[in-house]
């Protein structure tokens, strides 16, 4: 950086015998100044584009990793929970279907390879809710077929679902999801830093389910 700050400095002013007038040296003084000022001009315009490009994203994705939400079989035990949201720009029912499949293939990396062996979640309840006046449904997802059990890790995972009419009589979902881990294998996923990646796929697997049921409309 300090040899960036030099060079720009003989720019300006020049050197030696060749050394500028003070009307030239003035004179590239101002071209320095426009030159930067066009650069920074620029570089605002590229950071203006970005920031309108994602607030005109009707539909954000969030996922985060937050403390230990309690779930219906894990009430208690807990290490860390990770939650989702977004909006869905389809009635609730062509968000449903593909809830209620469960077996899924992961994959821990967004450009990684898929797992050979499948997980399987069973659903343990899907019930009506109401929340603020609001009536939905709420799906509760157990991850089955870990090794070892509830001893090495305790995994949930709920759904709920909201659907809302916009003044044009469109129809929205409004999507949350939150899984809870606990147990050794927890301790060593945030450990190792897997628990990120979780943060992503989680977050992947929400933008899928609303590009799927938006497709259903179009």
């Amino acid at each position: 950086m300090l040899y960036v700050k030099i060079a720009r400095a003989h720019d300006i002013c020049g050197d030696g015998p060749n050394r500028p007038t003070d009307i030239q040296f003035k004179n590239n003084l101002n071209d320095h100044k426009k030159k930067r000022e066009k650069k920074s001009e620029s570089q605002n315009k590229i950071t203006s584009n970005q920031s309108s490009v994602q607030s005109s994203n009707p539909n954000p994705t969030k996922s985060e990793a937050v403390s230990p939400i309690p779930t219906p079989t894990y009430p208690t035990g807990g290490l860390w929970t990770i939650i989702t949201t977004t909006t869905i720009s389809a009635p609730l029912k062509d968000v449903l279907e593909p809830i209620l499949v469960t077996t899924f293939h992961h994959r821990m990396k967004r450009d990684g390879p898929t797992s050979g062996t499948a997980s399987d979640h069973i659903v343990v309840a899907i019930d009506k809710i109401e929340k603020e006046g609001r009536q939905g449904w709420s799906i509760v997802w157990k991850t089955m077929g870990i090794p070892g059990e509830d001893w090495t890790m305790r995994a949930e995972r709920l759904q709920e679902l909201f659907e809302t009419t916009l003044e044009d009589g469109s129809l929205h979902t409004e999507y949350k999801t939150w899984g809870t881990f606990g147990g050794p294998v927890a301790y060593l996923l945030s450990w190792m830093g897997t628990k990120n990646d979780i943060v992503d796929r989680f977050e992947d697997w929400a933008e899928g389910l609303r590009k799927h049921a938006e497709a259903i409309q179009q």
